[in-house]
């Protein structure tokens, strides 16, 4: 396979220098090329792990990576398709950047069409000045821009992906990561990035409290791990609790007459207002400050909505339905089709998106009301989810 991949980059780069800058031809060309390269530079993980001069750090990581793929096959019957067998050290922070765009508007994210997959509200660069350049000229289209890292990515079962260093931030949020990665290699529904992304971040949070319970740890390590979820499952309700609120005064924003009615300067300056006022309000939000930091725009807002506005929708349908995470999983591999057609009658019920039984509550915890608190700051009126972007 290696040999395959070496012989067909030099094809691949005379192919991109012949195709315009921002064609989809070009862009599969010049991240294939990208990711082929990254490819032929990943060891396999035996190999690293008998390297004595290898790093303990590292190794580390991956032993527990090997747990977590034996876990995710044996007791949740995921099929790992050979991903995450081999390693590649990165020598930088990020494995590549996610580029989001949205109308100026509205909540509306602008689609990427892409073969097989359809339309998706991102592109994805390996290299940060090719995320910027292209982030650039779209904002020559008069769309908000949203440049984000990224610390792992899946091309969803069609290579054998590699870990990566940028994945190893904590044990728990690695564990997280990999069952996050694990569900697209599964199932991934064409033009549902918003209902792929946030069934992954469910499925992950539930599979990786449920690993940390069942494996085989010693007891000290154990208490320190799952000390570690409770800590990133708390921060995660907080995150997604706020995602909520932050998109609900957005969808009200927009939807509000004054901005309806406004047209050139005056309304860029409520734009510029309400973003400047989001800001200001998370100054207020323990443990949040550093959203304040956040230059707002609507592509932010997208991006955070893929992540998290359908989760809880997920979890409810899951209990509604006595459905394990696994039994799920394997549902929507076999047939998407009518679980979406349930999550759409889902996003029309009360309290829908704030479902007391947060897939990011420890299991058994009761969360304190049905609906989002009645004391949340807001600088408009109202008529009625990356972790932290």
């Amino acid at each position: 396979m290696k040999r395959f991949v070496t012989l067909l980059l030099p094809v691949l780069a005379a192919a991109a220098l012949n195709s315009c800058e921002d064609s989809l031809p070009n862009y599969l060309i010049s991240q294939g090329l990208q990711q082929g390269s990254l490819y032929l530079s990943a060891r396999p993980i035996g190999e690293v792990l008998n390297d004595p001069a290898g790093d303990p750090n590292v190794k580390k990581y991956l032993s527990l990576s090997q747990k977590v793929l034996g876990f995710a096959s044996q007791k949740l019957g995921m099929d790992t398709k050979g991903n995450y067998k081999t390693y590649a050290d990165l020598k930088r922070r990020w494995v590549s950047y996610v580029v989001v765009a949205a109308e100026q508007d509205r909540m509306e994210a602008h689609l990427f069409q892409y073969p097989f997959f359809g339309g998706l509200p991102y592109r994805g660069y390996f290299k940060f000045a090719d995320a910027t350049a292209f982030a650039q000229r779209l904002r020559q289209q008069k769309l908000d821009v949203y440049v984000r890292p990224v610390p792992a990515y899946s091309t969803t079962g069609w290579l054998p992906d590699p870990l990566v260093t940028s994945m190893f931030a904590s044990e728990v949020d690695f564990i997280d990561v990999l069952f996050h990665e694990l569900v697209h290699v599964q199932f991934y529904v064409g033009g549902e990035a918003d209902f792929n992304e946030a069934f992954a971040t469910w499925f992950a949070s539930k599979a990786t409290e449920r690993f940390l319970k069942e494996t085989d740890f010693p007891e000290s390590e154990r208490t320190q791990l799952l000390a570690d979820l409770k800590e990133s499952q708390e921060a995660d309700l907080l995150q997604s609790r706020w995602v909520h609120i932050t998109l609900d005064r957005a969808r009200d924003f927009y939807a509000s007459r004054t901005f309806r009615d406004s047209k050139g300067e005056a309304r860029d300056k409520l734009r510029e207002d309400f973003f400047k006022r989001l800001a200001e309000d998370f100054k207020k939000v323990p443990r949040l400050e550093k959203w304040s930091q956040i230059e707002w725009n609507n592509a932010v807002l997208v991006s955070l909505s893929t992540y998290h506005d359908r989760v809880a929708d997920i979890e409810k349908y899951a209990v509604e339905k006595s459905l394990q995470p696994e039994a799920l999983l394997l549902a929507t591999k076999n047939d998407a089709a009518p679980i979406l057609a349930e999550l759409q009658r889902l996003r029309g019920s009360a309290c829908s998106r704030s479902f007391s039984r947060s897939p990011f509550a420890p299991t058994g915890s009761v969360a304190p009301s049905e609906c989002l608190p009645e004391q949340i700051p807001r600088s408009e009126p109202a008529a009625h989810h990356p972790r932290t972007p």
